[in-house]
């Protein structure tokens, strides 16, 4: 994996071989490709750490406001934080998520189809 000087990785995150990062990487989060996209959860190294069924499905809804329904950084956070209140045995994970969003620089974070985004 080849990242660009200054980026960060989040904890838990995954890149696949050979990937290419020009943003930012969040928790829990796998990505592959030329440049990287983000494709899915890393569900097995939670698992392996030992995250119960509801932390890696809250982690799985954090991942959806993120990737999958289309929101802006800004409406994704909002419903992150919306995510501790349904599930308070994942709200430390949900504060990583949060924090690590609130650092995210010019060069955004790692999007779905190649698009880094900072919005």
């Amino acid at each position: 994996t080849v990242v660009r000087q200054f980026l960060r990785l989040g904890a838990h995150s995954f890149t696949a071989m050979c990937s290419l990062l020009f943003a930012d990487l969040p928790p829990f989060v796998t990505c592959e490709g030329q440049p990287a996209d983000a494709r899915t959860v890393n569900a097995e190294g939670l698992r392996r750490r030992g995250f119960s069924p509801a932390r890696v499905a809250a982690v799985r809804a954090m991942h959806k406001a993120l990737y999958r329904e289309g929101l802006t950084l800004e409406a994704a956070k909002q419903r992150i934080a919306e995510i501790a209140a349904a599930t308070p045995e994942a709200e430390p994970d949900v504060e990583m998520m949060l924090g690590f969003l609130a650092g995210v620089g010019k060069a955004g974070i790692v999007r779905r189809r190649g698009r880094a985004s900072s919005e």
